[in-house]
């Protein structure tokens, strides 16, 4: 009798511990069904190739009823799409929103050696669902595309932009009226700065509009400090509590390209150096009794006078000709100057002792020197709010060499 007992108590307790179990997994289906979509936040670190400087993220979407995982991509462009350079020149690049597969693009982050990070997002049901339509309806043919700017509309600001739009505003209201201080232009050159030709290229083409203070929100067009924002931020949780937009961040892939991003270069010093021996490398020899120290000499200094003034109608060519507005009034023109140019055929001509050279040429060296002593004087006073301490270090020595060149060899006796 007590063994039947015994028995019966230990069937009963199974056929409770299985109702409750069953009971759990139905409610945990039931969870499912009311809230099936995991959001999350990708962001991948810096990479080696100049597109990959500055990071990149993508909104993963998965969903637990069919098991899929979809990757909303906003970066991606095409080589082959018509006119793409001359877009690219003009400022008109198209970029297009584009849907992968998340564990093939994590083993390509993970291939090139670049960390990867993963913030799941604590929305609610219906803040999951919008954000899924929206991706879904910009990621439709026709739909997919957007015009592409490098700080203002591009792939991270259009995946901050989607969170902020389903949190109705709260991210951005949380950031605008926070900063450090950092300018566009300190943190593109910081990023750059792995690759020197392509910092000394961002820090000539950007224009005063780069070096306007912004905000924790503006900071957000660099994938890295969108993925700090989030971290950070706290959105409306009832009537009056707040909770962790992002409670936990992984690493999913940890490489040896992660976030450690160094200071801006500070090429003051060196561009000095650069500006005082090339300028006295060309009056030493210009003053040379050597022929060919003097024509090398020449033809340095009118080679530097074409590329000088070629790159001020690059300038020009960026304010006048595109929609790059961030390059748009660049200061560097006055130092940069198209009307070197003109300069280069009298400079060449140094290379003849005896060799007569015009009253014009003379002026206009003057003319450049002067515009040059003009930025120096502007920037001063803070009338010109661009960062170009740098380039005047390394043009101002330069224009002083050869407009005195000129003016001394005019001076004579033939």
């Amino acid at each position: 009798m007590i063994a039947f007992l015994r028995r019966a108590a230990f069937f009963l307790l199974l056929g409770l511990c299985a109702k409750s179990t069953a009971q759990a997994v139905t409610e945990a289906v039931a969870d499912a069904m009311q809230d099936p979509l995991r959001v999350a936040l990708i962001t991948a670190a810096p990479g080696a190739l100049y597109w990959e400087r500055f990071g990149h993220n993508a909104i993963l979407i998965e969903d637990r009823r069919d098991g899929s995982r979809r990757l909303y991509n906003f970066g991606w462009f095409d080589f082959q799409q018509e006119n793409f350079m001359l877009n690219f020149v003009r400022g008109r690049m198209l970029y297009r929103l584009a849907v992968s597969d998340p564990d093939y693009d994590i083993a390509g982050y993970r291939e090139d050696g670049r960390s990867v990070w993963l913030q799941e997002l604590d929305l609610d049901a219906t803040q999951k669902r919008a954000l899924a339509d929206l991706l879904n309806q910009h990621a439709q043919p026709g739909h997919d595309e957007y015009r592409y700017d490098y700080y203002l509309n591009n792939c991270s600001t259009k995946v901050r932009d989607a969170l902020d739009s389903v949190l109705g505003g709260q991210l951005k209201a949380a950031s605008v009226a926070r900063g450090r201080g950092e300018t566009y232009r300190s943190l593109s050159l910081a990023y750059a700065r792995e690759n020197p030709w392509l910092a000394v290229g961002i820090h000539l083409g950007l224009g005063p509009a780069a070096d306007r203070r912004i905000n924790f929100w503006e900071e957000a067009f660099l994938p890295l400090r969108l993925r700090d924002l989030v971290a950070e931020a706290q959105i409306r949780d009832g009537e009056s509590g707040t909770r962790p937009l992002a409670p936990q961040q992984r690493l999913v892939v940890d490489a040896a390209r992660a976030d450690q991003v160094p200071a801006p270069p500070q090429w003051f010093w060196i561009f000095l150096i650069i500006g005082l021996a090339s300028s006295a490398v060309l009056e030493k020899g210009l003053r040379s009794m050597r022929p060919g120290l003097r024509a090398l000499a020449a033809g340095t200094g009118a080679a530097i006078s074409l590329l000088l003034g070629l790159i001020g109608l690059g300038l020009l060519g960026l304010w006048l000709g595109t929609d790059h507005q961030i390059a748009w009034r660049n200061a560097n023109l006055w130092l940069f100057s198209p009307l070197c140019l003109l300069l280069a055929w009298p400079v060449w001509r140094l290379r003849n002792a005896d060799s007569v050279i015009f009253a014009g040429a003379r002026h206009l060296a003057a003319l450049v020197l002067v515009v040059a002593l003009l930025a120096l004087v502007a920037g001063l006073l803070k009338l010109n709010t661009q960062a170009q301490s740098a380039w005047l270090a390394l043009l101002l020595p330069w224009h002083l060499a050869v407009w005195h060149r000129l003016s001394a060899h005019a001076a004579l006796p033939r």
